[in-house]
């Protein structure tokens, strides 16, 4: 089930009892400028490392974000323990969050298994989905949906 915004500042705020400082590598892409390109949205350090993809290697323009959006926390955080991955994925996600305010309505989806975590992000458009609207058939990952917008 998504959380609203109180409870992703519940969980923020554990977060940064418990978490390290953000990765350098994190803290980088986030302080990138958000650009629109073709009616599709990313951070700029994102779309740029991308290189020549496209959207038409994608079913739709949220398939494309979603690929280009997409980070492994564990590349930019050295510690192996997967609960400091989380920790570090939702500091990100809540970056992120205030980075996207102003820009339109996002999902920013953080997922986790035993391993590592991954945030990525999208624009919500009413014809294009990511996710299912049953999170519990995801039984590979826990996964949290942060909206964005209105």
């Amino acid at each position: 089930m998504p959380a609203n915004h109180a409870m992703v500042q519940l969980l923020v705020a554990l977060v940064e009892e418990s978490a390290r400082p953000l990765a350098p590598g994190l803290a980088g892409l986030v302080q990138g400028d958000v650009v629109e390109e073709d009616g599709c949205w990313f951070l700029r350090p994102l779309r740029e490392s991308a290189g020549t993809v496209s959207p038409e290697s994608f079913p739709d323009r949220t398939g494309f974000e979603c690929f280009v959006n997409h980070v492994h926390i564990g590349d930019f955080v050295e510690d192996e323990d997967v609960n400091e991955r989380f920790r570090q994925g939702l500091r990100w996600a809540e970056s992120l969050r205030k980075k996207l305010e102003g820009h339109g309505r996002f999902n920013i989806i953080v997922s986790c298994d035993e391993v590592d975590c991954s945030v990525r992000f999208h624009r919500v458009r009413p014809t294009e989905l990511w996710l299912v609207d049953d999170l519990e058939t995801y039984l590979e990952a826990s996964v949290l949906v942060i909206p964005v917008g209105r």
